[in-house]
């Protein structure tokens, strides 16, 4: 269980590296596209990709018969099986592609349990040292803190929000998700000074980015080992303040701009608050307000065009970045079924022929839903479920599932294709070339056998291959 956890997060935090690589590189285009609110919120989108494990599956069409069978997918779901030209279909071995081996590597990581245990040991280590340090700074500012009355804040909120003086720090933050309270620097404040404070800090809880910030932080604890959400976190608090200000300050004319800036100015002076965790904090430090007075002096008004050509091209990075991380799940899903079986990787399998036997060393193939062993050397791949003797191209096997069908329904079939039941299996010849067929019912449709070989290969590949299609197990 906690290996398939573990295994889901680093598909998403893959998924969320990959989307924070665009957006960083994107970075010089949409800034000049697109405001700061855009770029405060398309870290959200991140955030809830890494957070949520989707998982889509592509449908491939592909023929799975041998030249003369083909299937016609029925309205119930059955798959028919009816004569076709007898021609076999080109096909070349299938290739590793980046996103396979991407696959393969995780599954590589998470095969045992012990990477699973290190990520859940750091998730909870970081996830108590960030409550805890919540938990202590909140304590601290109610030791050192007093409720006062402050009706000025009616006029921004009718919202039941607390306001406390403290000692301790310099400049005002708000604090709390299900019980915000704002808190202010035990100093003179001038009527103008509290105005502007009260605009920042209540903007912050309107958009409540305080909730936004325990999102990231919750993120940045799963994906600890992953220096993207670190990243990410750091950038939301940016973009958070910046795009806060460019929100307060849209509507104000040059005179009262200056006044907002100068009451920041004045924030920095006296005791430090140092670095308060989950909280929205008016100042910070020079680097990010040089940042901050610089978008304020410089800030523009989006058009409503900008706006949603900005949502919308959020909304299509954003799903492409979905779906790519749930195909991305569903291969690793895929390729982890494959990967766990309790079968022998190498079989000494049996043969009898023409009176004599004969033993050869077979290899485990591993398919999604089933198993088989294969003599190693003698058969290579040619497309979906197909092989092929190396010695002889018409001697070939290949399986089919066929869902929601019983044994019995698809031996119908069968017989209606110009198969007849003979002993464990059934056959059917056309020209030179005998068929068979070994059905496996299964618990939701049947699986079958399919082989075939030329008549003159009777004594042979004859013999040899129902042993091989006897090696054929379901997998769940």
């Amino acid at each position: 269980m906690i290996g398939e956890i573990f295994k889901a997060v680093m598909i998403t935090s893959l998924a969320g590296s990959a989307f924070t690589l665009l957006i960083t590189l994107a970075r010089p285009i949409t800034k000049k596209l697109f405001g700061y609110l855009w770029h405060y919120y398309i870290w959200l989108a991140v955030l809830l990709v890494m957070a949520l494990p989707v998982q889509f599956g592509i449908v491939k069409s592909e023929s799975v018969d041998t030249p003369a069978v083909q299937q016609e997918v029925l309205a119930d779901g059955f798959t028919e099986i009816q004569a076709a030209d007898g021609k076999q279909p080109a096909a070349n071995a299938p290739k590793m592609s980046a996103a396979d081996i991407g696959t393969e590597y995780i599954n590589k990581i998470t095969d045992k349990n012990y990477p699973a245990l290190i990520w859940l040991t750091g998730t909870i280590t970081l996830l108590f040292i960030s409550i805890a340090g919540y938990l202590r700074s909140k304590a601290r500012i109610r030791r050192n803190s007093s409720v006062i009355n402050c009706p000025e804040i009616r006029e921004f909120t009718d919202k039941k929000i607390t306001v406390r003086l403290c000692r301790d720090i310099s400049s005002p933050f708000m604090i709390g998700v299900f019980r915000p309270a704002l808190i202010l620097p035990d100093r003179e404040l001038s009527g103008e000074a509290l105005n502007n404070i009260l605009r920042h800090e209540m903007m912050h809880f309107k958009r409540r980015d305080i909730l936004y910030k325990w999102f990231a932080a919750l993120i940045k604890c799963v994906h600890w080992f992953n220096p993207a959400a670190y990243y990410i976190s750091r950038q939301i608090s940016i973009e958070c303040e910046i795009s806060c200000d460019l929100a307060v300050t849209a509507r104000m004319n040059n005179n009262e701009v200056m006044s907002y800036i100068n009451t920041i100015l004045s924030l920095l002076s006296g005791k430090n608050s140092g670095n308060i965790p989950l909280t929205t904090g008016m100042a910070g430090s020079k680097s990010v307000l040089r940042r901050r007075f610089i978008m304020i002096r410089n800030r523009k008004k989006t058009s409503k065009i900008i706006t949603l050509v900005s949502a919308a091209i959020a909304l299509i990075v954003f799903s492409t970045t979905v779906f790519a991380s749930g195909v991305f799940s569903d291969m690793a899903a895929k390729s982890d079924a494959v990967g766990n079986t309790d079968r022998p990787a190498i079989k000494n399998l049996t043969f009898s022929k023409e009176g004599e036997t004969e033993q050869k060393q077979a290899s485990l193939v591993l398919k999604d839903g089933y198993s088989l062993y294969l003599p190693e050397g003698e058969w290579r791949e040619t497309g979906a479920d197909r092989w092929a003797a190396s010695v002889n191209e018409q001697v070939q096997l290949w399986t089919a599932y066929f869902e929601n069908g019983s044994e019995d329904r698809v031996m119908r079939e069968l017989i209606a294709d110009g198969y007849k039941p003979e002993d464990r299996e059934m056959t059917k010849q056309e020209e030179d070339i005998i068929y068979k067929v070994k059905l496996n019912e299964a618990e939701n449709g049947t699986w079958a056998v399919f082989y075939c070989y030329p008549t003159e290969a009777a004594e042979g590949f004859g013999s040899e291959l129902p042993v091989i299609a006897d090696t054929f197990e379901i997998r769940k």
